[in-house]
């Protein structure tokens, strides 16, 4: 994988959606770092190694005043006005960042950024370089992930400002019927809206999440929750609860029949995890395509599950086979 290209790749679908964000100093400082590496492995001069560590230290404070703005609400004065010490401790105290951030932002800074900024009598090697370039670029990939979610979100919200409020709509009506209530409703929403293939499933997933927090707020959802089960962990996309009934929400960007059985697998065994009986599979596509809905039902150690299915026509004819299937390979209780 060209971890710097990916990075470039979301660069620009942030800039989609906000074209007050400056990543193009993240971007190169990141660039920086990789070119002082390769050119330590290449000229034999270990003082190279020391620059890519300090090029990765501005890359990351980089990442994080940009986040700061989006993720904090702040505006750019505000941006400029706070230290990156101040920036790293209301990040480190406000809980915004998602688990798998946060775990990368607290590695990097401190076996990196604070032992090297501190201390001018500090040299690196090959090996400290590497781990330091891989860390920092883990963290701005999740980082930038989780602005593009959260621009997303919000924009999916100011959109749905002027909706009302389902607040009582679901109380009467069977889990399956209120599955399908909030799925439709947002494909009405956004049907016409600039969803397509090339959207980010970050994105996506942040208009969904929005969506259904600003519309149906009795909802209780949890997005990417960490499950253990069976000594394994599991992030399904969302678990949200409705009527007290659990129910997962997964969120696939393309559809294809080499995967089919194993998307339906990976959800059910999300199912067993957390105990839902109903789960929501769902294919985003442009928006110029009608989307199709079909119902699997699987019975697997006495139990059914049951998965509604959202594809675009006519991808969606890939699981016509899957109505009302009675087995399926056996998963762990």
């Amino acid at each position: 994988m060209d971890i710097v290209k990916t990075i470039q790749e979301q660069m620009a679908a942030i800039k989609k959606y906000d074209s007050s964000i400056f990543l193009d100093t993240v971007f190169t400082h990141l660039q920086r770092a990789e070119y002082f590496f390769r050119q330590g492995k290449e000229t034999s001069d270990d003082q190279f190694y020391t620059d890519v560590i300090y090029r990765c230290n501005q890359a990351f404070e980089g990442g994080l005043k940009e986040a700061y703005k989006i993720l904090a609400q702040k505006d750019e004065h505000s941006v400029s006005q706070e230290t990156p010490n101040n920036i790293e401790k209301y990040f480190a105290s406000n809980k915004l960042f998602k688990d798998r951030v946060l775990k990368q932002f607290e590695n990097y800074r401190k076996e990196w950024r604070n032992k090297s900024t501190h201390d001018h009598k500090l040299f690196f090697d090959q090996s400290e370089a590497f781990l330091a370039l891989v860390s920092v670029s883990a963290f701005i990939y999740l980082l930038f992930n989780q602005i593009l979610e959260q621009l997303g979100f919000a924009n999916s919200v100011a959109q749905s400002n002027n909706l009302p409020r389902n607040s009582e709509s679901l109380a009467n009506l069977a889990i399956t019927e209120a599955i399908e209530l909030i799925i439709d409703s947002f494909l009405q929403q956004f049907e016409k809206s600039s969803v397509d293939t090339s959207m980010k499933e970050q994105v996506f997933s942040g208009m969904l999440h929005g969506f259904l927090a600003q519309t149906f707020p009795q909802i209780k959802i949890r997005r990417e929750p960490l499950i253990v089960s069976n000594n394994y962990l599991l992030r399904p996309d969302f678990v949200f609860e409705i009527n007290n009934s659990p129910c997962i929400l997964e969120v696939k960007r393309r559809i294809d029949i080499g995967v089919r059985d194993a998307d339906i697998h990976q959800v059910i065994t999300y199912m067993n995890a957390t105990g839902a009986r109903h789960a929501v599979l769902f294919y985003y596509a442009r928006s110029d395509r009608k989307m199709l809905k079909q119902t699997a039902t699987h019975t697997i150690n006495a139990k059914t599950y049951h998965i509604v299915v959202y594809a675009p026509a006519p991808a969606a004819n890939l699981f016509t086979s899957l109505a009302h299937k009675d087995s399926s390979p056996t998963i762990d209780n």
